[in-house]
């Protein structure tokens, strides 16, 4: 009598169907996943207000230094989340971010009102490489607070356009950031003289509609 092992092994072709039927599983997923995915969504141009400072109450600006870069100005984080409620936001993100107690909501908000670690490093480099951007045209994307993008401009891009998945981000501070500092060239170039705050505002907005793009969205979607 031949000695076996009482092990439940299928056949060969059992086998080969099975991988077979595997396969077309794995298909028909990736076929289905395809056919979820949406065409890229048109970008959002935003228009460049007067003076975006305007319509922000209670904000703060602080500046950001790294090595031999050019100080960079923008918002205060902290007084920003404070003052959250204060501001415009169709999307509901400010709100939605305070109430769950995140950064990043997926599909909904992808973290642009915080600068992230990783900004900071971008800028180190930047800083060590001795990187210039004279006469280039420089896409910011996932720009969040524009910092990159504005350093940039700072170092002689003629065209920086700047691209966040959230408009609020966008509306509230991005465009205050970087008109922060255009304004403060302006200062810097005009310290002998004194015009109106207005007239200043007009410099800057006008600075800006020459060398700058504000966009939102532009990024795949996925249905769920």
């Amino acid at each position: 009598m031949a000695f076996s092992f009482n092990f439940d092994i299928p056949l060969q072709t059992e086998e080969t169907n099975d991988k077979n039927d595997k396969a077309k599983d794995v298909h028909l997923t990736c076929s289905e996943a395809s056919a979820t995915v949406s065409k890229i969504k048109d970008a959002v141009e935003h228009q460049l207000l007067l003076d975006p400072l305007s319509h922000i109450e209670n904000w703060v600006p602080e500046t950001i230094t790294i090595g031999a870069l050019p100080p960079l100005l923008c918002l205060n984080e902290s007084v920003f989340e404070k003052t959250a409620s204060e501001r415009e936001d169709s999307e509901e993100i400010l709100a939605k971010t305070l109430t769950q107690n995140s950064d990043l909501i997926s599909g909904v908000y992808e973290g642009g009102l915080k600068i992230w670690e990783c900004t900071y490093d971008l800028l180190e480099y930047i800083d060590d490489a001795g990187e210039t951007f004279a006469g280039k045209r420089v896409l910011d994307l996932g720009c969040g607070a524009g910092l990159l993008g504005i350093l940039a401009l700072k170092r002689g891009a003629t065209k920086v356009d700047f691209q966040d998945y959230n408009s609020t981000v966008i509306e509230q501070l991005t465009m205050p950031n970087v008109f922060l500092n255009c304004e403060e060239d302006d200062e810097n170039e005009e310290k002998n003289s004194s015009p109106p705050s207005k007239r200043k505002a007009l410099n800057a907005s006008e600075k800006l509609l020459d060398c700058c793009g504000f966009f939102s969205e532009m990024y795949l979607k996925m249905q769920h």
